[in-house]
């Protein structure tokens, strides 16, 4: 198995222990999306920030999608982070032109903030990326 971070693709061995290293150095964590068979079909992250600041991110093999696993993954995720680590202000970024991610956001309660212009750089292209937020007091008890 092949895993993407950014420009770099790693070994499964080689991402298992960045995932690692970044939960003990109190940076992130990461964990598997499954299906119902129990197969890892993608993976959801949260990155600690500062100011008990956070950013959750996602990403799903193809055939998984469409079937509510990144929905329900951001939900669980999100309620952990602001529960359990106490934080105050969890960000999600996803580009202007995923709609579908931009669903998963909403789904999961994530208020929509506006466009950021310019804001990423992917494949030495500058895009627009849509900012989403979630706060302890969103949550639907």
């Amino acid at each position: 198995m092949i895993a993407a971070f950014g420009r770099y693709t790693r070994s499964a061995e080689e991402a298992l222990e960045l995932n690692r290293s970044r939960w003990l150095r109190g940076d992130a964590a990461t964990f598997a999306i499954c299906d119902a068979a129990d197969d890892c079909v993608g993976h959801v992250f949260v990155n600690l920030g500062d100011s008990q600041r956070a950013t959750v991110g996602y990403w799903l093999l193809r055939e998984a999608r469409g079937k509510g696993l990144a929905t329900r993954a951001v939900r669980l995720i999100a309620r952990w982070a602001l529960g359990e680590l106490g934080i105050a202000r969890l960000g999600l970024l996803t580009s202007t032109m995923n709609a579908a991610s931009q669903r998963v956001a909403e789904r999961a309660g994530f208020q929509r903030e506006g466009v950021l212009r310019s804001y990423s750089d992917v494949n030495g292209r500058r895009i627009d990326s849509v900012s989403f937020s979630l706060l302890p007091g969103d949550l639907e008890t």
